[in-house]
């Protein structure tokens, strides 16, 4: 029979663990919670959201030079504007046009010039009328509604009993082909310069610049978190940003004459303009509704601006001729002054004609095509940065693994 004091010996002691502590390997572990924090941040993690945002950053830089998008929303392509830039410009020619075939029919109604003798053609007015009319509307102008008042306003002067209520009419269509030529003109400036600028816009600016300054900061934490010099792939990606976005804001640092081309077609339609209006305000002061000098001035320095010696020849006659226009005692006699140099006039309109024609005729294809080639290529060059910035740190994260 054993004694209690020589039982068993007692197993070995353990060290006790406080009641209440939790185990270093527990789940409620502190220390686990921490790891698990840190490694949610790790390099790897890191460098993975680096990735994605560089490569994002590249390839929306490429999106947004191409000149799609706005902070307005979508933009048209370049060949588009380059054909609404082109219906814009020459719409204005075709409104001067159709009000110089009206103030020539209310000059020789005022002079009493009888019907079959008169050189002013009602369907002109309505041809030039309804090309203005066509081409306002392929501009994108709202304006080609208020056509049809000038239509009215037309025809009642060319209709008119007498000359007083041509002159009255008459008035009425200075006023709104006023209207319509500052809508065209406005229109076509704002296309042209559309063209010139490209894709330069507030969105292009702040995305570009941003995302400049992004791959930027990236490119030095990156070599100090590997202790490299330079990543090679990420520093291409983050120049080709800088050049796209600089590219976007200056145009003209592209080896293209967009602007030249788009600058010729400009002046030469302005002059005929404003040979064909100065020719109405000189039909006007035939018939006493006005004084023509000003506007033959204004003619003469967009020839001048334009440098077409044949043009400016032709119309050194007709500016000449505004002597004897002023010297004239009454409808007849101005009428007579135009007369001698009506064909000097019109060989200036036509030589203007021949040289708008030629200046925009191929307006898309030789500025909205070159514009479109850098919309494209702008694009092409964002998804190559997109690809840079991903290889570069791409290869950091390898290495890390």
């Amino acid at each position: 029979m054993t004694s209690p004091a020589q039982g068993t010996s007692p197993a070995p002691a353990t060290a006790a663990t406080p009641q209440g502590a939790a185990s270093p390997t527990g789940a409620g572990s502190p220390q686990r919670a921490r790891t698990s924090t840190a490694s949610s941040w790790s390099t790897p993690a890191r460098l993975r959201l680096a990735r994605g945002l560089a490569t994002a950053a590249a390839l929306l830089t490429g999106v947004v030079a191409t000149g799609t998008f706005d902070t307005s929303g979508v933009n048209p392509t370049p060949n588009v504007i380059a054909a609404q830039w082109e219906a814009g410009e020459r719409a204005g020619t075709e409104v001067a046009a159709s009000r110089l075939e009206v103030a020539r029919s209310v000059a020789e109604k005022a002079a009493d010039v009888p019907q079959d003798q008169r050189g002013a053609d009602p369907g002109a007015f309505r041809t030039h009328l309804g090309e203005a009319e066509e081409l306002i509307a392929r501009s994108g102008s709202p304006t080609s509604g208020s056509l049809v008042e000038v239509a009215l306003a037309g025809q009642a002067a060319i209709d008119a009993p007498d000359g007083e209520a041509a002159g009255t009419a008459y008035q009425e269509v200075v006023g709104l082909t006023d209207t319509a030529l500052s809508a065209t003109d406005e229109v076509a400036a704002g296309h042209a310069l559309d063209l010139r600028t490209g894709s330069r816009s507030a969105l292009t600016a702040v995305v570009g610049g941003l995302a400049t300054v992004v791959l930027g900061a990236m490119l030095v934490w990156l070599a100090l978190l590997t202790r490299r010099i330079v990543n090679v792939p990420l520093l291409v990606a983050t120049a080709i940003t800088a050049g796209l976005t600089y590219v976007s804001l200056n145009p003209s640092a592209l080896p293209l004459d967009i602007d030249q081309r788009v600058d010729d077609a400009s002046r030469a339609t302005q002059a005929l303009q404003d040979v064909r209006l100065a020719r109405a305000e000189q039909y006007a002061q035939a018939a006493d509704l006005g004084a023509g000098r000003e506007a033959v001035q204004q003619a003469t320095r967009s020839l001048t601006s334009l440098g077409n010696r044949s043009a400016s020849d032709d119309w050194r006659q007709v500016f000449e001729g505004q002597a004897d226009l002023d010297a004239a005692a009454g409808p007849g006699e101005a009428l007579a002054a135009l007369a001698q140099t009506q064909e000097s006039y019109e060989s200036a309109e036509s030589t203007l004609v021949a040289l708008v024609d030629t200046r925009l005729s191929g307006s898309v294809g030789d500025v909205g095509g070159p514009a479109l080639v850098t919309s494209g290529l702008a694009l092409v060059l964002g998804l190559v940065a997109a690809g840079f910035a991903w290889t570069g740190l791409s290869q950091r994260l390898k290495d890390y693994r």
